[in-house]
């Protein structure tokens, strides 16, 4: 037996590389299948690895002391021309399993969302795809932007799920939304004001006509239009430090500015924004799933576009003493990102 396995490690190539291809193969088909069936990408990835160590010894094993091929002597050949194809072949194998296993796995999720959410998906529907969404978020996957945003429209305005799983489903949707936007370049010129929590706040591109920056009315940040702190930007990039910090957004007045890598919470204040981005940025509200400007305002997340939105609220508009005075939804369609 041990003259059979040295025989197959050193000579018998044609065995050795048939039996690592059955087990790669048996490997993948079963990683993709547990990515079909809804495995978490991290568990998959474990048990199709042991899985491919389990196949692989099983098969050296039967080669060793069950096959009754004829051992021939021959000397070991570690030349180029004999080693090179197979490493290129190997190289290239690892590469397209490199490039094309996140594109697979985008398209798989793509498929299950659209099943999933195809009529009038029920609240069990609704959650499974939020969750499904989430891991895609989590683990760094790429759907299609413009089948998130139809999707997510889709879960907002769901009329078979009123309430607030379907909001909070939709907070998950408009999350994964902004994570899929381009990527900024970081602002080179630190910006220095009144910080309340821990940001790093940055200028970027040249300064414009017109008004320049400007971010105010929240209680973690205060820069009011005619200041000259932002003078000499075009747009101001916000970062936070510590994206489990949420930043409330009620009553926030701002111009020109990217949050990016942020948790936002917004539960139906006053609103002014204008030209305003969300990059990588994380939902969460403790709004009813009836509030009506919590769903307008992530309805207009959801297109991963710049913002222009005004929601002023008024005392004594209502019988509950609130009204909305004046609301101005879409959006400056500066380019189409998706």
């Amino acid at each position: 037996m041990i003259e059979r396995f040295r025989h197959y490690v050193l000579f018998d190539h044609r065995a050795r590389w048939r039996n690592d291809t059955i087990s790669v193969a048996i490997s993948v088909a079963f990683y993709w299948a547990s990515i079909a069936a809804g495995v978490p990408n991290a568990y998959a990835v474990q048990v199709s690895l042991g899985l491919l160590i389990v196949v692989a010894t099983l098969l050296t094993v039967w080669y060793s002391a069950v096959s009754k091929s004829s051992v021939l002597p021959a000397d070991v050949n570690f030349s180029k021309r004999a080693f090179l194809p197979r490493i290129v072949m190997a190289t290239l194998v690892l590469a397209s399993l490199r490039i094309g296993t996140p594109t697979l796995e985008a398209a798989i999720i793509e498929k299950r969302l659209r099943k999933l959410l195809q009529g009038n998906p029920s609240q069990e529907q609704i959650q499974e795809a939020a969750k499904i969404v989430s891991d895609a978020n989590d683990n760094n996957l790429h759907a299609s932007p413009r089948l998130i945003s139809e999707l997510g429209q889709k879960v907002l305005k769901s009329s078979a799920n009123p309430g607030a799983p379907t909001l909070a489903a939709a907070c998950v949707f408009a999350s994964y939304r902004s994570s899929l936007s381009p990527r900024p370049p970081l602002g080179s010129q630190s910006v220095k004001g009144p910080l309340y929590v821990a940001l790093n706040v940055t200028c970027s591109g040249q300064p414009k006509s017109g008004e320049p920056p400007y971010l105010y009315g929240v209680g973690w940040f205060a820069i009011p239009p005619g200041s000259n702190v932002f003078l000499a930007c075009s747009r101001v990039l916000v970062r936070a430090s510590n994206k489990q910090v949420p930043l409330l957004l009620d009553g926030i007045h701002a111009q020109s500015i990217t949050f990016l890598d942020c948790t936002l919470s917004y539960n139906g204040g006053p609103l002014d924004l204008g030209s305003i981005q969300f990059i990588n940025c994380t939902f969460v509200t403790a709004a009813s799933g009836d509030n009506q400007n919590v769903r307008q305002f992530i309805e207009a997340v959801m297109t991963g576009q710049s913002i222009d939105y005004i929601l002023q609220i008024e005392q004594g508009r209502t019988g509950r003493g609130i009204g909305l005075a004046a609301g101005r939804l879409p959006l400056q369609r500066n380019s189409d990102r998706v």
